[in-house]
């Protein structure tokens, strides 16, 4: 048996009509149009169907038996090193100055790796900016553009691996090695040292002002290494992150650092910092819980204060708590509670605890407030005798309705 196609149109890029529908028991067969790869197997219950991509819009069925037409349409795919591409054909791949690092579409696509150096335009998504590249281990400016288009409104950065000089000193300035953006409606803080693993959302709104990204130093480094990936959001997609928020984080459970945190406190957080971590509020879910990821001892929640105590800013207990460098819960309590007398808002010193006393024995700080946000605000410097300055990394599990 065998599948017999014919491809007419234009209409909707392609046609096909189904002549006559019989399939070899191991017959492929693979047709390209309009940059788009069709490929059709006979399956186990006698008809004809594609065997990866997704489903093009409409089906054709002949004498009872459907045939499911499938376009390999740019979808993420994972390459042989590990890294995500974008699944083209290889002259798709070709045309962007692409490099095929593996196959996807069953052999008939490639996984298409995008990757620039200095001075280098990124449009393609899942564009990787790789360096040092230009700027080695010694003094330097490196940038790279984001070319803007009206389909996107955000970008997301996806720092794979980050590790630049780390702040002059304690009190967290970054000055001989700086990693800036401009361009963005959002306002993204200078960072520096390592934050492998961490991303940021820049805000564009469809506007067609030029971004660039800016790594300048000013001193010999030789750790210096950065690998960036820039994945494209169109404007009106599920995964857009809500205005204000620089990081987002989805999932039920999940992590979050302050950038520049190392775990047993070989980091210290960056200077001037006033940003927004939101996460998203799963279906089913109404409030949310905040625990550090390890005992005070390590440093895992480490702002402000000479000592691992607590230090909370709340209602009763005063305002001149937490005024330098803290995180806002809003509306912190021990518990889930749907009609809370809300206790601490500001959370500090050297273990996180809800409690409005200060004590060194953490526990979760939880929270109904929607959106659910954690702010994260550090000033320029470091009083006398400060030791608690290595940031913070916390786990947060969201709680169900009840």
């Amino acid at each position: 048996r065998c599948c017999l196609l014919i491809l007419i149109g234009p209409c909707m890029e392609y046609q096909a009509i189904i002549h006559h529908s019989i399939c070899y028991n191991e017959m492929r067969i693979k047709i390209i149009a309009a940059d788009r790869l069709f490929i059709f197997r006979r399956n186990q219950n006698d008809t004809c169907q594609t065997e990866y991509g997704n489903l093009h819009p409409f089906q054709i069925n002949v004498l009872t038996r459907v045939l499911n037409i499938i376009t390999v349409n740019n979808q993420e795919c994972l390459s042989v090193t590990g890294r995500v591409g974008v699944c083209y054909t290889a002259e798709q791949c070709g045309k962007v100055k692409g490099l095929s690092q593996g196959t996807c579409a069953l052999g008939f696509g490639v996984c298409c790796i995008v990757q620039l150096g200095c001075g280098g335009e990124a449009y393609v998504n899942n564009t990787y900016f790789d360096g040092p590249s230009t700027l080695g281990s010694g003094a330097g400016v490196c940038s790279l553009k984001i070319r803007p288009s009206k389909l996107y409104c955000q970008h997301r950065l996806q720092l794979d691996r980050f590790v630049l000089n780390k702040p002059q000193d304690s009190s967290g300035p970054c000055i001989q090695d700086q990693f800036a953006v401009t361009g963005v409606d959002s306002q993204v803080p200078v960072l520096c040292g390592t934050n492998n693993d961490q991303h940021i959302i820049l805000n564009t709104d469809g506007k067609t002002d030029p971004i660039t990204l800016y790594i300048s130093a000013i001193t010999p480094f030789v750790g210096r290494e950065w690998r960036i990936r820039i994945i494209n959001y169109v404007c009106g997609t599920s995964f857009l992150a809500p205005p204000g928020c620089l990081q987002y984080l989805v999932g039920v459970t999940g992590q979050m650092q302050s950038f520049n945190y190392l775990s047993n406190r070989a980091g210290n957080h960056l200077s001037n910092l006033d940003y927004s971590i939101c996460i998203r509020n799963e279906v089913g879910y109404c409030g949310i819980c905040y625990q550090q990821c390890g005992p005070p001892a390590t440093g895992s929640f480490s702002l402000s204060g000479t000592s691992m105590n607590s230090l909370n800013n709340g209602m009763t207990n005063g305002a001149d708590r937490c005024e330098n460098d803290y995180i806002v819960i809003p509306c912190g309590g021990a518990q889930v509670n749907p009609s809370p007398a809300c206790g601490a808002d500001r959370f500090c010193g050297g273990t996180l605890n809800p409690g409005l006393t200060s004590v060194v024995t953490q526990g979760k700080v939880c929270s109904v407030q929607q959106p659910f946000t954690v702010n994260v605000i550090t000033d320029n410097a470091e009083a006398v005798g400060e030791t608690e300055k290595s940031g913070f990394c916390l786990l947060y599990e969201q709680i169900k309705c009840s």
